[in-house]
């Protein structure tokens, strides 16, 4: 378990990409507020905060279910 944690716009999602780039071996499954605002193609919405608002209580729904998962 690898968990980044900061400021928006610090570099989190650059340093997830850069280190799951040069570990190709490895079996990364990544869990962010980014990932999810890209998967549903939301991304150019009028109210940002709104997206990120939904994003992050997915984010905590996920996280709630990580642990009953093998």
């Amino acid at each position: 378990v690898i968990m980044i944690v900061g400021l928006p716009g610090a570099g989190k999602s650059y340093w997830v990409e850069r280190h799951y780039a040069i570990n190709t071996d490895k079996k990364y499954v990544v869990l962010s507020t980014n990932n999810i605002i890209y998967k549903t193609k939301n991304n150019n919405c009028d109210c940002y905060y709104k997206i990120i608002d939904r994003a992050t209580k997915c984010l905590k729904i996920m996280f709630d279910l990580v642990p009953s998962q093998k």
